[in-house]
């Protein structure tokens, strides 16, 4: 029963070391970066240049109701075909053929 118990505090030591660690390393890198941007700012701001805000979000566009039930409908023709070939048909008539039906 100890092996176990000491399995399973060592797995959470190491989880929680990983996590501190990923953590820290993270806070590193965002001060690395906020410095960087920082100094971006700066040097912008004393060369009185503007700088032009490219976005990366991305725009979300709503569907009609047609394409919406275009969806659901190549969804459950898909979800048929794919049931169809799950079938083994070659099987199933080798069985009837050679007399092993309920095997």
């Amino acid at each position: 029963m100890a092996g176990r118990i000491h399995g399973f505090l060592g797995g959470i030591l190491l989880t929680t070391s990983l996590t501190y660690l990923t953590q820290q390393n993270f806070k590193k890198n965002q001060a690395i970066i906020h410095d960087s941007i920082s100094q971006s700012v700066e040097t912008l701001d004393i060369e009185n240049r503007k700088v032009e805000i490219n976005s990366n979000v991305k725009q979300l566009e709503l569907k009609t109701v047609g394409e919406s039930v275009k969806d659901i409908w190549n969804y459950e023709i898909v979800r048929g075909v794919n049931w169809l070939y799950s079938l083994d048909f070659n099987g199933t008539f080798n069985r009837l053929v050679n007399g092993n039906v309920g095997k």
